[in-house]
């Protein structure tokens, strides 16, 4: 209980801190960071999304079976993988790759080869079990990459069970368009993903140079391997790195391109305009959102499963705070008390906090939690907006949020 009360308060605290802020905050990105992350960052929120990809191959000739390795990262959250295509060089199509996700003593996971592409030297790869919902790695434009830029890499070289490092770009003028890098890359690394400083993937390790005593090290810009990137339903972003974008940017690319919540990850704001500020944060199986507005002003939350967008009395749940600060739903027609409301799974009242700003209006905080499976259990996504008591839209346009 004390912990539950705690979170509550820091969740708070945070959405007053973010409204003082004037004009506008600086949002973080969708991934979470605020600032460039750090490579430590890095590691602690992809590492999961990295893996050390096996898969044997049989000489026709003699029978003799060796094994193959190299490095894969997830562009999808349906569980596409994306890799070197010469790691898979004289592997039947068929062939099973077995995964070791985050660790190369972690359990082996089976994917199925989608395609590959020996001129891009690109290859797609997809989980076989779809009972865990993958995190993909967010692609970047890498027109936005100069020389001397900082880049960072994940993966599994040689026999080590866990690799990452920090360098720099040399150079962009290697063979089929590739970069070059003072990262050194050995064996089993291929396919890893590249980082800019903003934690997007903007290009995959080639290798190291024969010959070159680690001095040369080439990577390939996302660009040449798009056509693998687009069969995942995965897109390369056309946007500047988010530390280039404004405020008003940032808050354009949030709602389009959508907001993951997870456990143990501060809420993340996603709107703020001077008056009305929302907040979300994930807590186990539910979703906790946060409004701050003036408090004449009652408000609903309209949730539109399955990344629905549309004003549809079919498809639309409303979750509503009604002017005694009771929770209620509305489905369809019907206005029955719905499910938990607030931090401590209470029936029917929410948690309200109040306060007054220096112009002495009143805001009032209000707090739904609701079940993350009444969001859409299935695609875990859905559309969230805020609206007021004349039906108008609070936040600007519908959120979308992914879990």
């Amino acid at each position: 209980m004390v912990t539950k009360l705690a979170c509550m308060l820091l969740l708070v605290a945070t959405i007053e801190f973010a409204m003082a802020q004037q004009p506008e905050p600086n949002f973080p990105p969708p991934g979470g960071f605020v600032g460039k992350p750090t490579l430590a960052q890095l590691v602690g929120r992809y590492r999961n999304s990295v893996l050390r990809l096996r898969v044997e191959i049989v000489d026709k000739k003699n029978g003799a079976v060796t094994d193959a390795y190299a490095t894969g990262f997830v562009i999808s959250d349906q569980g596409h993988v994306l890799t070197a295509a010469h790691f898979l060089n004289g592997v039947d199509r068929y062939a099973t790759v077995y995964g070791h996700v985050a660790s190369k003593f972690s359990a082996a996971d089976e994917l199925e080869i989608i395609s590959h592409d020996t001129t891009q030297d690109a290859a797609l790869l997809k989980f076989k079990s779809s009972a865990i919902v993958r995190i993909p790695i967010p692609i970047g434009s890498p027109k936005y990459v100069s020389d001397a830029s900082t880049l960072y890499v994940m993966g599994f070289p040689m026999s080590e069970e866990w690799f990452y490092d920090t360098g720099t770009l040399t150079g962009k003028g290697g063979p089929l368009g590739s970069w070059t890098t003072t990262m050194s890359f050995e064996p089993g690394i291929s396919g890893g993903p590249i980082f800019n400083a903003d934690g997007e993937v903007v290009a995959m390790v080639w290798g190291g140079v024969p010959g070159s005593e680690g001095t040369l090290n080439r990577i390939l810009p996302v660009n040449l391997l798009s056509t693998q990137i687009e069969k995942s339903g995965s897109k390369i972003s056309s946007d500047p790195p988010w530390s280039q974008l404004s405020p008003r940017e940032q808050i354009e690319k949030r709602r389009r391109d959508g907001v993951f919540i997870r456990d143990g990850v501060p809420g993340f704001p996603m709107f703020n305009n001077g008056q009305t500020s929302i907040l979300i944060a994930s807590d186990g199986d539910y979703a906790v959102i946060m409004v701050t507005a003036p408090r004449y002003k009652e408000a609903s939350l309209r949730v539109l499963p399955n990344q629905e967008r549309r004003d549809s009395a079919g498809l639309e749940r409303k979750y509503g705070i009604v002017s005694n600060h009771s929770c209620i739903a509305e489905r369809e027609g019907s206005t029955e008390p719905f499910g938990l409301c607030g931090m401590f799974q209470t029936k029917s009242t929410v948690q309200v906090t109040r306060s007054k700003r220096a112009d002495q209006v009143e805001y009032v905080t209000m707090v739904w939690r609701i079940p993350k499976a009444e969001l859409g259990e299935k695609t875990r996504t859905a559309s969230l907006g805020v609206v007021g008591e004349s039906g108008e839209l609070l936040s600007d346009g519908y959120h979308r949020i992914i879990w």
